[in-house]
């Protein structure tokens, strides 16, 4: 099955998510020992102290979000208007609540997703949130306090303002001369801005993301181009955009470039996009001896 390649964004929540693992495991494992030696007093089909049976714990009778997995949007009036904040409830347990408060701005719940494979098991009944102007919830920016006080007009000369090359150009062709561009013309386009934090390949990797998702056959040329650059991660996401793509052409590269890729994690990347063009790679595979 065809995959695609992790974006800058799901590879930084991956990141949160592992690290955030062992503390969710050690409360569901707190959560545990609480219920162990608290005092068993059934009611309900429930422990009125300590942890739910697994029965109590996933019944979902008289709740408003049983269509919905758990998930309300929660009205929010504010003098500027009614937005909604979305929520998603896991779990029942009258004595241990936990509320997964995710940072920002920009953050979303989705790095503690990997809750789910510890709280449960502990009896914690968990709720997952989307700040207001974060994901699943109403993005009021434009009536943000914050935004309203603190927004003014840049000086020509700001470091914060749009770069010409970047201020109203299609993503289209921005990804184009992104996936071309050299370090010279890196360097001095992005001097002093906060996209230098991505690195040039950084870079020509989401531009090839962005083909991969927008482009068209024209675009095949830049793309298969960049199937032969110096850097795996900068081939393998070209790989993949080559394959989303697809044509004749796409495919004829993508097996050129096969019999030639020395980084496995390429090499896969190149057979999963054949493999979705309905083009088997093994005849190459086997001429490599793999």
């Amino acid at each position: 099955m065809h995959t695609a390649p992790v974006t800058p964004a799901h590879e930084f929540s991956m990141t949160l998510t592992r690290r955030l693992a062992p503390l969710l495991a050690a409360v569901a494992m707190v959560a545990t020992v609480a219920a162990c030696t608290a005092p068993s007093t059934p009611k309900g089909g429930a422990l009125s102290s300590g942890a739910p049976s697994q029965a109590a714990y996933f019944d979902t009778t008289g709740r408003r979000d049983v269509y919905t997995g758990g998930v309300r949007m929660i009205p929010i009036t504010t003098p500027k208007g009614t937005f909604n904040v979305w929520t998603k409830r896991v779990g029942n347990n009258p004595t241990v609540k936990l509320l997964l408060l995710h940072g920002g701005p920009g953050m979303t719940h989705e790095y503690f997703e990997s809750a789910d494979a510890y709280l449960p098991a502990g009896g914690v009944e968990y709720y997952y949130y989307d700040q207001l102007g974060s994901f699943y919830s109403d993005q009021p920016n434009d009536v943000c306090p914050y935004n309203r006080k603190f927004s003014k007009e840049l000086s020509e000369g700001s470091p914060f303002r749009p770069r010409l090359f970047l201020d109203g150009v299609p993503s289209r062709e921005l990804a184009l001369r992104v996936l071309g561009m050299g370090v010279p013309e890196y360097t001095e386009l992005f001097r002093g801005s906060a996209m230098k934090r991505a690195k040039l390949a950084g870079l020509r990797r989401n531009a090839a993301v962005v083909l991969g998702n927008t482009g068209s056959v024209a675009d095949l040329p830049a793309l298969i181009i960049a199937l032969g650059d110096e850097l795996p991660l900068v081939r393998g996401h070209a790989a993949w955009a080559v394959g989303r793509i697809g044509s004749d052409a796409g495919v004829a590269a993508l097996r050129e470039r096969l019999a030639v890729e020395p980084d496995e994690s390429v090499r896969a990347e190149i057979e999963s996009a054949l493999r979705a063009a309905d083009d088997a790679p093994d005849e190459i595979s086997r001429s490599r001896g793999t």
